[in-house]
């Protein structure tokens, strides 16, 4: 694994895109490693974290992800 403090940034799980109050944002699922386990971000065109999640393996993001893609995309974002 990596030394604390040393996240390794893996490939995104989804991107998504909407028109919010004319503009267009894009969501994105970053996926990061560390020492301590994997972490989920959602963050909304790099500027807000709509949500973060730490957990013990990637079966886990794999999950947390597909949950967040799905409640996204029923709210009308697309990729």
């Amino acid at each position: 694994m990596f030394p604390a403090g040393r996240p390794e940034r893996h490939p995104d799980a989804f991107v998504l895109s909407s028109r919010v109050k004319g503009e267009e944002m894009k969501a994105v699922c970053e996926v990061w490693q560390d020492a301590s386990g994997w972490e989920a971000r959602l963050l909304i065109s790099g500027r807000y974290v709509l949500a973060s999640t730490v957990v013990p393996n990637v079966m886990a993001i794999m999950e947390t992800s597909a949950r967040w893609q799905f409640a996204m995309t029923a709210l009308g974002w697309h990729e």
